[in-house]
């Protein structure tokens, strides 16, 4: 048997980027010989295992055959006789289909330096267009590596295109989807995932619900629109992929109906659909100036929510999607000094009486923060 470094890890060691996983191809290997030597079978007869100290993946060597539609419908053949070059000319592009043998030699047989220097996201062979997924991936890479001025290729755009027309782009299930769009937000550039999605047609078919955000009109460089604007600027300070999907998701939706129906479409996580859900209220109720009685019936409405840090989140997009530091500063202070109050201040008081006092008490404390 013998071992390769394969993929990603190959890729961002050449471009110098931090490698945090490492994926492995054994040829020459069976199920029989990995299970001897320690390792553990990731699922059923797939021909993957899982080192036994440093947890890594080892994959069999295998040829891929289409026999369905759909990301699922192949058969594979891991058997001793399938090359290392047979295997990496299954993978999407040609920059994750370079290895690395034990020694640190580079075998590269399908040009994925050439294209790495030239930063281009360029499939491998047609066989790219058999698997719907690769669409969503060839985004997300773009969206990590956007910044170091990578580019779809033509040729790959053209395929991407033929698989939306072909209707194989229906086959992803939101799962997978939502999946791949959460790692773009935790990239450098989140917003070349919705562009290249856009440019080939296949944002309208898995989330059409973004497709306005991409461009205003009368605009025909869809980096000028408002959404866009607001996904760059959230991204260039804040690194936590929430608050970015958030600060996209409120461009996309008017009520808290439709947040829910996006939330439902896309088969969110309950703590990024709790979030934008509350920005979709928030954008309703957002005070338009600092007047106490403003402030206060925002945080009558806002502090009730799951935990302090749902509160803070939903201020902090907000500070991005209204523009309005100052007022964000506001209700964050106002937030803190009104829970300050408590109702050991009013001995003797109880009941109805005793919630006004509490109400007062806290309209004066964000009058005086005002003045």
């Amino acid at each position: 048997m013998k071992t390769y470094l394969v993929g990603g890890a190959v890729r961002d060691l050449l471009l110098d980027i931090a490698v945090y996983d490492r994926d492995w191809v054994v040829v020459g290997g069976t199920p029989e010989a990995m299970l001897a030597e320690g390792f553990t079978q990731v699922k059923g007869d797939f021909p993957v295992f899982k080192h036994p100290e440093s947890d890594e993946e080892y994959a069999l060597a295998r040829i891929e055959t289409k026999v369905a539609p759909g990301y699922q419908g192949f058969k594979f053949d891991a058997s001793t006789r399938v090359t290392l070059e047979q295997d990496l000319a299954r993978r999407d592009l040609t920059i994750n289909a370079m290895a690395q043998d034990e020694d640190g030699d580079l075998i590269d047989p399908y040009n994925g330096r050439d294209d790495l220097d030239a930063g281009l996201l360029r499939h491998v062979t047609p066989a790219f267009s058999e698997d719907p997924v690769r669409v969503l991936r060839i985004a997300r890479f773009a969206a990590k590596l956007g910044a170091y001025g990578f580019r779809v290729a033509h040729s790959t755009h053209g395929l991407m295109k033929a698989m939306v027309a072909s209707g194989e782009i229906s086959a992803l299930n939101p799962q997978r989807v939502w999946q791949e769009m959460k790692k773009a937000f935790g990239y450098s550039q989140p917003w070349r995932f919705f562009e290249v999605l856009h440019a080939s047609g296949a944002l309208a078919e898995i989330a059409p619900k973004f497709v306005p955000l991409m461009s205003d009109s009368g605009h025909l460089d869809a980096s000028v629109s408002e959404a866009i604007g607001a996904l760059k600027h959230v991204t260039s300070e804040c690194d936590e992929d929430l608050i970015r999907f958030a600060v996209w998701g409120s461009y996309a939706v008017d009520s808290i109906e439709e947040a829910e129906a996006l939330a439902a479409d896309l088969k969110l996580e309950k703590t990024f659909a709790d979030l934008l859900k509350a920005v979709c209220r928030a954008k309703a109720l957002f005070p338009t100036s600092a007047v106490p009685k403003t402030l206060f019936e925002f945080l009558k409405v806002f502090q009730g929510l799951k935990g302090a840090k749902l509160f803070y989140d939903v201020i902090l997009v907000m500070s991005y999607i209204q523009g309005d530091r100052a007022m964000c500063h506001h209700l964050m202070q106002a937030s803190e000094l009104t829970q300050t109050v408590s109702a050991a201040e009013f001995s003797g008081i109880q009941g109805r009486a005793l919630g006004e006092a509490i109400a007062s008490r806290q309209l004066e404390v964000i009058q005086e923060m005002l003045q």
